[in-house]
């Protein structure tokens, strides 16, 4: 058996430890090279050293190192000396291949359900997923065929087992045939007949509280090869029956043990969020009076913490590292892969905005240029791939009316060309050489804001290089099959899990995980995440290997990891007791405002103080003393609007439509009309209202315009005529392949112009005929331009009465009248100014549109006499179909119309943009307001221009 050393808690693990080690130091050098120590994590190597080689220093002498190593090394030397192992990615290969080759309908256990796709994406996914299932077996020593025979034929799932097996025995034998071995039962072999680096003679486990069985395994082989084995446990020798011969904290006992907190009542203390946590974090380590360390169990606090440290000037180091999965490069071939195997815009577009990439492309533009260029053509075309994109940028215009004419041509068109370019070249023969030589092109010379972010990145990249080549060689072994796409989808399979470690070079206090915590020194220690399934960690709802599983496997179960953290939080904060302190910090919600249970550790008190203890942690509303969860969003700051330019276009002219955007909301009309704000999706894959409306009325337009069919009387015909000329439209503005909804849309579209089609024909038969179609005018009003476009003027050839037609695509049919006036009921129109009041049908009204009274105005100032107006209503139900007339629109309407337009004039003038609508119908500008405009914006600037407009008025 090992020979098992206690160390009390008089003082923290790592003095102990390098006490344990220099016990037998007498003088001179010290030699500990024959030593392999095993610690429980890299983190706590690094320490270990650290405190080795000032040990040596404060005694003026040197320290020979031992061999430092975390226990899954154990087993690398004798694993050095068996048969090739088939790698990470050969396995990945092999285990994909198989699954892709088995006949699926003789493993109906394994999967009772059939996958949708049986493609090379399921199977890779599979093949990792079992991969990770192999590897959690081989920590208790097992293959999947031997976990199998321990679980027996009675088992619950023993069919299910079973086809593991002999899907495990189908990869084996392919394997073999590649000359290659089984990594799993190469390293229970290294197990069984374990090898120390030359000239080692004995091995410690230095407060290692968790080995898995493998280790314990070589271990075991160790000392029977005669290999002295030390287990140090950090606690007191009457403790020693609480431990059992490997130094493993016994379940029966420290699931039970009462974990005295001192001061619980200040020591403990609930917060909000993980950000919270992150901020007691941080006040701590400002008192330089005392030496602080901090840890968390909870991985998230990391981020706000080192945000927060960053805010006050100073630097927090995370030695649990960087996903390699948020890290820039693998966002970028992620994005890439994306683009090879789909080729959809929205990878274009992610492509196009990584400024890495913009520098190799062909133009010399401002990346800023690319992207307004890109923005403009995505939303005016909707290509749905980067091939539609390629047909259809030549034709694209991007100038518009204030485009100046010296303006330079557009670049999108040959940066479009140079992506495809690259995409078909990677997609081709030669396709891994030309990953290489964009990923090299893209790296080179790339500009870095510090050497610490320098080295990050190249610690991606070399992860990256070495993923994709170790598939290449292993693609060549095996002879798996694959594109340059499913060579980055395998790589990133084997690096999902990869982190990256900068460097502490500022020497930056470190907020330390949890298996860290008992090997830092200082006196005072401040713990986040104290909350369940973080302290004590947990394993919940695995589909292969649940709890009760895990037992009979020789895994480690829930009630091992919760004895193994329940030890560790007495071992904390007994080494602290006499000369210190330990403070304890729990969320009561994630980053993502979902419920947090205090940690069950925290509950483990005296029972005479359970009650106190339990309302401490579960507060009532009488008795809670910690401010409340916050909202999961809320306005942090107010929006300055910034005050009107004094010579914006609106103060000189306005279009038709935009007194309706005033009478809805002065507010929204300045952010669209005076800031020129607009919405932008730049996922959108569908026409918006405005688009489908024109794609209609430039299919009516085209109608009207041909003399051989405008006054026809047949339906078919007009239909037939209509549906070609919207197809031919849509072509050429969306290309031939275009997008699901589009091809949705211009279905409906089509339906619609059916409709039309009847009642043209049906008008025409009357005796209506066409007059003018898309009529530009301009007009004055109280000295500003008036600018409109009528759909369609008509003339009657019986009685020489014409009408103003306006078409309307509304998903529903819209009747003029309460289109443009909104009944007023009781005290409503307090706030209304007089100029938009009137009377209609002996009720009043308010003017919410003028857009018909401002057509009848112009046509009859035009000298067209007396004209009617009204809608042609296309909506998506073409029974609803009609020719609507606003019968009631009589001069003194149309004249109080146009006093609400003088008086919408005045106020624009004014600068009268505030106060804005609580609520409108259709709100573009809602994603910038939580509540509402008036809660989420600062009005100040916008009030001081009107104000200063009163007075020089």
């Amino acid at each position: 058996m090992p020979h098992r050393h206690f160390y009390a808690w008089t003082s923290p693990l790592l003095p102990a430890v390098v006490g344990h080690l220099t016990r037998d130091w007498q003088g001179g050098r010290l030699d500990l090279a024959d030593l392999v120590a095993v610690v429980p994590t890299a983190e706590a190597a690094r320490k270990l050293k650290h405190s080795l080689a000032e040990w040596a220093e404060s005694r003026g002498t040197a320290v020979l190192s031992p061999h430092i190593i975390t226990p899954e090394v154990i087993t690398s030397w004798a694993m050095e000396e068996l048969p090739a192992a088939a790698t990470p990615a050969e396995s990945l290969l092999l285990w994909t291949q198989a699954l892709l080759d088995l006949p699926i309908e003789d493993y109906a256990a394994l999967f009772p359900v059939l996958p949708v796709s049986r493609d090379t994406g399921w199977a890779r996914s599979t093949a990792a997923e079992l991969l990770r299932l192999r590897h959690r077996l081989e920590e208790g020593g097992r293959t999947i065929a031997t976990a199998a025979r321990q679980l027996g034929p009675a088992h619950p799932e023993a069919g299910r087992w079973q086809d593991l097996c002999r899907l495990e025995a189908r990869v084996l034998a392919a394997q073999r045939k590649c000359s290659l071995g089984d990594p799993v039962e190469a390293r229970l072999t290294a197990a069984q007949s374990p090898l120390l680096p030359p000239g080692v003679r004995r091995l410690a486990m230095l407060a290692v509280p968790d080995p898995v069985a493998i280790v314990l395994t070589a271990l075991e082989n160790l000392e029977r090869q005669g290999v002295t084995v030390d287990i140090l446990v950090h606690a007191g020798p009457a403790l020693a029956d609480s431990f059992d011969a490997w130094g493993r904290p016994l379940p029966e006992v420290w699931t039970r043990s009462v974990i005295d907190i001192p001061q619980a009542m200040e020591t403990i203390r609930l917060v909000p969020r993980p950000e919270d946590e992150a901020e007691a974090l941080l006040t701590a380590l400002q008192f330089k009076e005392e030496i602080t360390g901090m840890g968390s169990a909870d991985p998230s606090v990391a981020g706000p913490l080192q945000d927060g440290a960053a805010r006050a000037g100073t630097a927090v180091f995370d030695p649990n590292g960087e996903p390699l999965a948020e890290h820039e490069l693998t966002w970028l071939l992620t994005t890439l892969t994306a683009l090879l195997r789909s080729g959809e815009s929205v990878q274009v577009s992610r492509l196009l905005h990584l400024p890495d990439v913009l520098r190799q492309a062909p133009v010399e533009a401002a990346a800023a240029t690319v992207l307004r260029e890109w923005d403009q053509f995505q939303q005016a075309h909707l290509p749905r791939t980067l091939t539609d994109a390629v047909a259809l940028a030549p034709q694209w215009n991007p100038r518009r009316r204030d485009t100046p004419e010296n303006a330079p041509p557009p670049v999108l068109v040959p940066v479009l060309a140079w992506l495809q370019e690259q995409r078909l070249s990677m997609l081709g023969s030669d396709g891994t050489a030309s990953l290489h030589r964009f990923i090299s092109a893209v790296c080179r010379d790339k500009p870095f804001d510090s050497p610490a972010d320098a080295t990050l990145f190249n610690a991606a990249l070399e992860a990256w290089l070495e993923a994709i080549e170790s598939l290449e060689s292993a693609a060549r072994r095996t002879g798996f099959a694959m594109d340059t796409a499913t060579l980055l989808e395998s790589a990133w399979q084997l690096l999902r899990d990869v982190r990256l470690y900068p460097d502490n070079t500022l020497e930056a206090p470190a907020l330390n995980g949890w298996l860290e915590l008992p090997w830092l020194e200082c006196p005072r220690l401040i713990i986040a995440g104290m909350n369940e399934g973080m302290a004590p960690d947990s394993v919940t709802g695995d589909p292969w290997l649940p709890d009760s599983v895990r037992g009979v496997l020789d895994l480690k179960t829930n009630a091992i990891r919760l004895a193994r953290d329940s030890y560790l939080l007495t071992s904390l904060i007994e080494s602290r007791r006499s000369h210190g302190r330990v403070e304890l910090l729990a969320a009561r919600a994630n980053a993502s405002g979902d419920p947090l249970k205090p940690s069950r550790l925290l509950l483990r008190c005296p029972e005479a103080d359970l009650p106190a203890r339990a309302l401490q942690l579960f507060p009532t509303e009488e008795n809670e003393d910690i401010r409340p969860s916050p909202p999961s969003w809320h306005c942090a700051w107010k929006l300055r609007v910034p005050a009107p330019d004094q010579d914006a276009p609106v103060f000189r002219k306005m279009s038709v439509t935009q007194f309706s955007d005033y009478l809805s909301c002065p507010f929204r009309f300045y952010l669209k009309h005076v800031l020129r704000m607009e919405p932008f999706d730049a996922n959108r894959d569908e026409m918006d209202s405005r688009e489908f409306g024109s794609l209609i009325h430039d299919s009516i337009q085209l109608l009207h315009e041909n003399p051989a069919l405008c006054d026809s009387t047949d339906a078919a015909e007009l239909a037939d005529f209509l549906d070609e000329t919207v197809r031919s439209l849509t072509r050429r503005r969306y290309g031939a392949d275009p997008t699901l909804p589009i091809l949705i849309q211009l279905e409906s579209a089509r339906s619609r112009l059916r409709a039309l089609s009847r009642i043209h024909a049906a008008q025409r038969s009357d005796g209506w005929r066409t007059e003018h179609v898309e009529v530009a005018f301009p007009a004055g009003l109280e000295d500003i331009e008036i600018s409109g476009r009528i759909d369609l003027i008509e003339r009657h050839s019986g009685t020489g009465l014409r009408r103003v037609l306006d078409y309307k695509t509304g998903s529903k049919g819209t009747l003029p009248a309460p289109a443009h006036l909104k009944a007023l009921r009781g005290k409503a129109s307090g706030d209304i100014p007089d100029w938009q009041i009137c009377h209609y049908q002996g009720r009043p009204h308010k003017w919410i549109n003028l857009q018909l009274p401002f057509y009848v105005w112009i046509a009859s100032s035009q000298g067209h006499g007396d004209v009617t107006t009204g809608y042609v209503n296309l909506p998506a139900a073409s029974s609803e179909s009609a020719v609507n007339l606003w019968e009631e629109l009589d001069d003194e309407l149309v004249a109080s119309a146009m006093e609400c337009a003088r008086g919408v004039i005045r106020s624009i003038k004014a600068a009268r943009f505030w106060p804005p609508a609580a609520s409108v119908d259709f709100d573009d500008f809602k994603p910038l307001w939580f509540d509402s405009p008036g809660e989420s914006v600062d009005p100040a600037l916008l009030l001081k221009y009107e104000e200063l407009r009163r007075a020089s008025a």
